[in-house]
């Protein structure tokens, strides 16, 4: 089993599937997780296995009713389409069980985490609660000394609305909680959290089309595929790796 969350086990995956393809016998890949990364994931081992002869099959779990549900659903339905055009299959509203995972040569785990917010604190106000997220106010506060921060958090960011599940939002909603328990233990004044979610797009590599939004602008297409590119370039660390990427991108 494998888990992606860095560039080190992105190699170790792209390894392990070279080395079925070397072995020219039939096998089950299971990626868990029909989010950000298990999108991208699933159409960037399209890519590699493209022109490749393999007898490889390609299962995309998804505990929801469909993937990529932060975008419209006309997108989200053209990427489903798409992908099971390319053969692989889809199987929604499933998380399968370890004993099950035993079919698959190989299972690749993307899935994010869900908040506990019940189990965590088991709160009887049901009023705290957002689907599993406990709600904070502006200093990241859920009591008088209880912080929450990331995917377990629920921080109003519009009428109704509260911020999406990011590593970028919890990342830096962690160092404000964190400062605030330092800052509550010698009794200063709190900081508030400013919220600033950048945006997201979602590149589909055969395809060569990306989707999203990027500071409030909505991308599809080749342009948002573009833009997601060159925003790889600038963040990945590594010459060897930036050229690896824009020879992708030029191909």
């Amino acid at each position: 089993q494998h888990y992606l969350f860095d560039m080190e086990s992105a190699e170790q995956i792209k390894n392990q599937i070279t080395r079925q393809l070397d072995k020219d016998s039939s096998a089950n890949i299971a990626v868990l997780g029909g989010g950000y990364t298990g999108v991208e994931l699933v159409s960037a081992i399209l890519d590699f296995l493209k022109n490749k002869p393999h007898k490889l099959r390609l299962f995309l779990f998804n505990r929801g009713n469909r993937i990529l549900k932060f975008l419209p659903d006309h997108q989200t339905s053209k990427i489903e389409n798409w992908l099971m055009q390319q053969g692989v299959e889809l199987r929604m509203n499933t998380t399968p069980e370890l004993n099950e995972l035993t079919q698959y040569e190989m299972v690749i785990h993307t899935t994010g985490v869900q908040g506990t917010a019940v189990d965590l604190f088991s709160y009887e106000n049901k009023e705290q609660q957002v689907n599993q997220r406990i709600k904070v106010d502006k200093n990241l506060l859920v009591s008088d000394s209880v912080f929450a921060a990331g995917d377990c958090a629920a921080f109003l960011v519009g009428e109704q609305q509260y911020h999406r599940p990011s590593a970028y939002i919890a990342t830096i909603q962690g160092k404000i909680a964190a400062l605030n328990v330092t800052r509550l233990i010698k009794q200063q004044k709190l900081l508030e959290y400013q919220h600033f979610d950048p945006g997201f797009i979602i590149p589909v590599f055969s395809m060569k089309q990306g989707f999203g939004k990027l500071l409030g602008i909505k991308l599809g297409g080749f342009t948002g595929f573009l833009v997601s590119k060159m925003i790889t370039l600038i963040r990945i660390p590594g010459m060897r790796h930036k050229l690896s990427v824009l020879k992708k991108i030029l191909d």
